[in-house]
């Protein structure tokens, strides 16, 4: 099935997004990826109208559906089972856009198998990295280019290191030869100033008639600007050469802006240690105090101590309780027995759903503080730091007086990763951060935390973002079950 002359107009998205695409869909599980706001989206509505327009029997599932009475996993899986008991066609088409977030571990591999076993046609917007290890073809959608990777995400990797490598090895190539031109040039100045030198003082000494001496000069004078001009054109397309090169690199790694490194309070004490904890739905206990007893019921209780350095991958079905235990440890949920953290505790939560407010980012400072450091003051001159942190990071100038809703996942992240930076925590507590995060944005992430030195805390059910991190243990809920895992330095 073959789409042409696309253009993000179609439905009133900006023009500037992409225009006259083709995109063609086969049998093939085919996926969709690119930056936050390149259009993605925008994309996938427009093929859906296509194929409304053309008669074709298509289903399409948007990336944020209406809120429904369950957590965003159990919503997310009942959406699923809706397209799965859709009849469907050797001709139907399937355009899912981020279906697999927040799905646990066995609802994806439902999820996948059906996928694959689907007649038709199908595309699927996702930056999932367990689910772009099993597609047959990648798409990449960047600065209204569309190109096409012919294997999945391993391979898409590689061609992209490739191409990243093929450049910087061009732009250090014409660096050299612009370095070179520069130094050609300064050398023909030198010796074209010499001459004019030698025939000034040849002028003194000699009884040479003057119009013969000005005939001189002036040659001398045209072959020097002569000179000048071609070495200043050569060093002018050289630069331009290289430019065009830089700007090539940059937008295949898409970056824009930096991620911050975020340092760790030392401490001689455990990050955070747990001793016979059982959380419960609701309440008000606080960390770091032994919390009223419960009622003595058959539970299962958490002891575990996470040293600096340490990272624990908390996993379990939607709906066990996976973010009631991390919010219970930052002290807004009851619990009975002892949560102990060794130190400052920065919290990022799922969804970021806190960014969606008209109040601009300037504005929203000390909020972002009290929600990701619920238990730590704030400190005189952590505005003005963070100022030069976001600058950093690729938010700078007016974009930090934009409505906080218009910021994209990746820039909610890198907002957040200031804050941390600023605060030094002992431990990081993450619920699902890698949801609402693009490839490059995700591989920024998996970057910023695995440079940080102190303990972190985190619930994922991607498992190839899970396993980037290097993570110690896994903490099964709601069993309680915890299991060690192998430490591949030591093999």
């Amino acid at each position: 099935m073959h789409f042409f002359n696309l253009n993000s107009d179609e439905l009133g998205a900006p023009p500037e997004l992409f225009s006259g695409l083709e995109l063609s869909l086969s049998g093939n599980l085919m996926a969709l990826t690119g930056p936050n706001g390149g259009g993605k989206s925008t994309l996938l509505r427009i093929l859906y109208q296509r194929c409304l327009e053309a008669g074709v029997d298509v289903t399409y599932g948007v990336q944020h559906p209406d809120p429904v009475p369950l957590s965003q996993g159990q919503g997310q899986s009942l959406r699923w089972l809706e397209w799965m008991d859709r009849g469907v066609q050797a001709d139907s088409v399937l355009l899912l856009d981020e279906p697999f977030r927040h799905l646990d571990a066995d609802f994806r591999f439902k999820a996948l198998k059906f996928l694959k076993e689907f007649p038709g046609f199908k595309l699927i917007v996702s930056h999932d990295m367990d689910f772009l290890y099993e597609v047959d073809e990648i798409l990449h959608l960047q600065e209204g280019t569309l190109l096409r990777y012919g294997g999945n995400y391993a391979h898409y990797l590689n061609v992209r290191r490739q191409h990243a490598e093929a450049r910087e090895k061009r732009i250090a190539n014409l660096n050299s030869t612009l370095h070179r031109a520069e130094k050609a040039g300064r050398e023909i100045q030198h010796r074209q100033a010499h001459r004019t030198r030698k025939a000034q003082r040849d002028n003194l000494t000699q009884n040479i008639p003057r119009s013969l001496i000005n005939r001189q000069k002036n040659r001398a004078e045209k072959t020097e600007a002569r000179l000048n001009k071609q070495s200043h054109t050569k060093q002018m397309r050289n630069q331009e050469i290289r430019d065009g090169a830089s700007k090539e690199l940059r937008s295949l790694n898409d970056s824009t802006g930096g991620i911050v490194n975020i340092p760790a309070r030392s401490s001689s004490k455990d990050a955070l240690v747990l001793r016979d904890f059982y959380f419960l739905g609701s309440g008000k206990g606080r960390p770091g105090i032994e919390a009223r007893a419960v009622e003595s019921v058959e539970r299962n209780t958490i002891s575990i101590s996470i040293a600096a350095g340490e990272r624990l991958w908390v996993q379990g079905p939607n709906g066990c309780g996976k973010s009631t235990f991390l919010q219970t440890i930052l002290g807004r949920k009851e619990a009975s027995g002892i949560c102990r953290p060794g130190g400052p505790v920065f919290w990022m939560p799922q969804g970021l759903e806190f960014f969606d407010s008209e109040n601009s980012l300037e504005d929203s400072f000390f909020d972002l503080w009290t929600m990701a450091l619920p238990l730590e003051a704030v400190r005189n001159d952590a505005k003005a730091r963070w100022r030069t942190l976001l600058g950093f990071s690729g938010i700078r100038g007016q974009a930090i007086r934009r409505p906080m809703r218009t910021l994209s996942g990746g820039e909610r992240m890198r907002v957040l990763l200031t804050i941390a930076a600023l605060a030094e925590p002992a431990l990081l507590i993450l619920d699902e951060p890698e949801q609402n995060l693009d490839l490059h944005a995700k591989e920024n992430l998996i970057c910023s935390l695995n440079a940080y030195s102190g303990a972190i805390l985190f619930v994922s059910h991607d498992a190839g973002f899970a396993t980037s991190l290097r993570p110690n243990t896994v903490l099964n809920l709601p069993e309680s079950e915890i299991v060690p895992l192998r430490d591949e330095s030591e093999s």
